[in-house]
């Protein structure tokens, strides 16, 4: 009751300052946490209780949040602590109320001109409010929030202020974090260049730990532009990363990197070793994937040490190598990473910068070299190099040959004091180093990089996986590696290792299908590696590795503004580790390779090979006779040999199976399982897929047989339609002798005409007889008449006639042939030209 009172007194006594001020703070101290543990532990959370009796009184919130616009210091400051403890018992309920009040979020920030404690405190109610709640990020946004925050922080003296410059920051940060709206008002508004001064006077500050923190809340602002949001679908990862790269744009036209680069890689940087470390990560946000920015480092020039300017990537690689503080060495790995991503789309001249870098380029006689290669510190012994040098050159490395390859002149690289020539010589010195680590947290990492180099290797080269192969030991060291990780746990480095170097043994499966064995590294074929994984790891265990590895290439890395906020000792992790392999393109391929393995592993578990082989030969043994008189079913005890193997290998496969379907995680199991349904249903998956290649055999052969029928019944249905045409020709032949045959009878019923009136001419001539001519004289000239006109017709006719009888001689040798022919193929001939004629009429 007395809480519910105490509301009322507010409610109906507002106008009498002198008494509400003190209803405000006898609220306060009811709703404050008890700083005596014992106290809180006998009676409960007193405070936690008494706050949820204040907001469930109606109204409570909207009076509270009244009481802000009064005049007086006190009623401000005490509802303003009020609602800040009533939002860290409450939040999400408090943000809803405040949000429903209408003007409830200005009142707040009507604060932030107000005198120091109100304001303050306003701040740290404006971090709590807006904490997780787009809509009210947005509000606080466009109602001048930025605006109140930079005159907030020109007043403190910028970066060197005191703690309420780190509150301003981080209110900034809360509201820029995941909303990408809020983003876009601060860049297209005139706020941005602000926020980019303030950064431009940390070189010349002096330091102590106030503003050591106020630095790294600037930075985080530019940390938090730069990386991607969270977002559940590809259209907005897409819409994302637009807004993302016109971040990267703007705060690069502001002149940010070169700011960045003097913090981070010139000599005069802040001695500051967390500053230098979230400098360089900065950097490397504003770089990655924008090809425009990646260019412009790449031609800038930093003076790492008085009076000496260097490459600006030459630089960060020498940090990398060569800083003994780890966080500015993971720092600069990450931005050696976003200099090199993507690196083959930059062009021809800014390769030219990158490559001699990695690997060492013969130079004309008189000339030296720069004296400093990637390739040649990782190709020396520990002696020389140190365990940093030697893993960040890998790590590098594998950046490089992920994004420009040049692995065959990795391949091909030969030290200057070995005496053999080789290829393959940094190989021999990747599984060297990997032999001689141990097992603290500093050399798994080391490990990772050296794996992750081989993994790019012989993902990109074949002759690394032969390489690898030809040497017996080197995949039983892979071996031992995973074995000795295979309990690390999914959240620690130990078992990053046994996924990174899992992936790597896959990839050498995959791409051995592609090598030729032979010689040293015959004994390494895919059947053999499979069955030392089988017997050594287990199939489900090794999968599991290699898919969440797959999720490790996606792991964005954790700001290091945040991580030194809570506390000064950099620690290796594993998602801090995993920041350094982010590549959402390299986890795909991985998934397509992953694929393809287990297809590859499946078929080698159950799949005898030489039995395929003998049964194909049986079935073309069926139809043929070996021409040497040999057993083409011979070697039947290889093949037996061959398939008690593969029985004996489902009875391990059986128990994997088991095990899976009763403990998903992989864990072992306290309980036996039996296993002999798993081996009954593997034996019969072998007998089937004999069967089914037997079948299958047998298909291919009737199905040749088949096409070679087809072939022959195509060539005599050309036949056929070859003595068609020839008989349609003879047809035509016939009927125009027919025509000349008529023709013929015209003309000699002509000459008949012609006779029968000579006669008459004859007999006409006889009884007038005045010319004198005598009778046989005419007689024997209408007969020379007749006979040469009937020897011309005859001539004509018998020629035509011999003509006709060739042409049907030919036409009947045709005929008699392709009939022959049909009858071999069971065909009737008579019946096949009479369904032509029939077709033609």
């Amino acid at each position: 009751m007395g809480i519910h009172i105490l509301i009322s007194i507010l409610r109906d006594e507002k106008d009498k300052v002198e008494l509400i001020a003190p209803v405000l703070e006898t609220l306060v101290n009811c709703i404050q946490p008890l700083s005596n543990k014992q106290d809180a532990n006998k009676g409960g959370d007193v405070g936690y209780i008494n706050s949820e009796q204040v907001i469930r009184v109606p109204e409570s919130i909207d009076l509270i949040l009244g009481l802000l616009k009064e005049e007086d210091f006190y009623i401000k400051y005490n509802a303003t602590l009020l609602l800040s403890i009533l939002l860290r018992y409450n939040t999400g309920r408090l943000q809803e109320s405040v949000l429903s009040c209408p003007m409830g979020v200005v009142c707040i920030l009507d604060l932030l001109a107000e005198q120091n404690a109100v304001r303050n405190e306003a701040l740290n109610l404006l971090q709590l409010l807006s904490s997780g709640h787009a809509e009210i990020q947005k509000i606080c946004a466009f109602e001048g929030c930025f605006v109140h925050l930079l005159e907030i922080l020109e007043e403190e003296g910028g970066l060197q202020g005191g703690a309420t410059v780190k509150q301003c920051l981080d209110l900034t940060n809360g509201l820029v974090r995941e909303n990408r709206s809020n983003q876009i008002y601060l860049r297209e508004s005139s706020l941005l260049p602000k926020f980019v001064e303030l950064l431009k006077g940390v070189k010349d500050a002096s330091f102590n730990k106030q503003r050591t923190k106020n630095a790294l809340s600037a930075l985080e602002t530019i940390a938090i532009l730069s990386t991607p949001c969270t977002c559940q679908t590809e259209q907005a990862r897409q819409g994302d990363t637009l807004e993302l790269i016109s971040n990267q744009n703007a705060m690069g036209k502001l002149g940010l990197l070169e700011v960045l680069s003097d913090l981070s890689l010139a000599y005069d940087a802040p001695s500051v070793s967390v500053l230098q470390a979230a400098a360089l990560q900065a950097l490397s946000f504003l770089l990655f994937n924008n090809p425009l920015w990646q260019k412009h480092f790449l031609g800038m020039r930093v003076e790492a040490e008085p009076h000496r300017f260097m490459d600006a990537l030459r630089s960060c690689l020498e940090v990398s190598l060569y800083s003994r503080d780890e966080a500015i060495a993971y720092a600069s790995n990450l931005l050696a990473h976003a200099v090199l991503y993507n690196a083959s789309m930059l062009g021809a001249e800014c390769l030219s910068s990158i490559v001699p870098l990695l690997i060492p380029q013969q130079m004309p006689k008189g000339e030296t070299s720069s004296g400093f290669s990637l390739l040649e510190i990782f190709c020396s012994s520990w002696g020389t190099q140190n365990l940093q040098s030697v893993s960040t050159a890998a790590l590098l490395l594998g950046y490089f040959v992920e994004a420009l390859d040049h692995s065959e002149d990795i391949l091909a690289f030969v030290t200057d004091d070995s005496q053999e020539c080789e290829s393959g010589r940094v190989i021999h010195f990747a599984f060297s180093h990997l032999a001689e680590l141990g097992d603290t947290d500093e050399e798994n990492a080391s490990a990772l990089h050296i794996l992750y180099f081989l993994l790019n290797l012989c993902a990109h080269c074949t002759a690394a996986v032969d390489s690898i192969l030809s040497n017996g030991e080197h995949p039983l060291l892979l071996f031992d590696l995973m074995y000795a990780h295979r309990q690390g746990k999914l959240d620690s480095i130990e078992g990053m290792v046994y996924r990174m170097s899992a992936t790597l043994l896959g990839t050498i499966l995959v791409e051995s299908t592609n090598v030729t064995f032979a010689g040293n590294n015959s004994a390494w074929q895919p059947g053999a590696l499979i069955d030392l994984l089988l017997s050594r790891i287990g199939i489900y265990r090794f999968f599991r590795g290699w898919a969440n590895l797959v999720n490790d290439f996606r792991v964005q890395p954790p700001l290091l503004c945040s991580l030194f906020a809570e506390s000064n000792k950099f620690r290796l992790t594993q998602p801090i580790v995993s920041g350094l392999y982010l590549d959402h393109a390299k986890a795909g391929r991985l998934g397509e390779s992953l694929g393809k393995c287990k297809e590859l592993v499946l078929s080698t578990l159950s799949t005898p090979q030489a039995l395929m082989h003998s049964a194909s030969m049986a079935v073309k043994g069926t139809t043929t006779t070996s021409t040497d008189g040999s057993d083409p079913t011979g070697g039947r005890s290889t093949i037996e040999q061959e398939l008690s193997i593969l029985r004996s290998r489902n009875a391990s496969l059986a128990k994997e199976l088991a095990d899976m379907a009763a403990s998903p995680t992989g864990d072992s199991l306290e309980v036996g399982i039996s296993h002999s349904k798993y081996k009954g249903l593997l034996d019969n998956k072998v007998e089937l897929e004999i069967s089914l290649e037997r079948i299958r055999t047998e298909n291919e052969d009737w199905k040749a047989r088949f096409e070679e029928g087809q072939v022959q019944l195509e060539e005599l249905q050309v036949s056929l339609q070859h003595a068609h045409s020839e008989a349609e020709r003879v047809k035509q032949e016939l009927l125009q002798l027919s025509n000349t045959h008529h023709s013929l009878e015209q003309q000699n019923q002509s000459l008949r005409e012609s006779i029968s009136s000579l006669q008459k001419t004859r007999s006409t001539l006889h009884d007038s007889n005045s010319a004198g001519v005598a009778e046989n004289e005419i007689q024997r000239k209408i007969e020379e008449a007749t006979n040469a006109a009937v020897a011309a017709v005859q001539e004509e006719h018998d020629e035509a006639l011999n003509d006709l009888l060739v042409c049907l001689g030919q036409s009947e040798r045709g005929v008699q042939i392709l009939s022959e022919k049909l009858r071999e193929l069971g065909l009737d001939s008579d019946l096949l030209i009479s369904e032509a004629t029939e077709e033609e009429e």
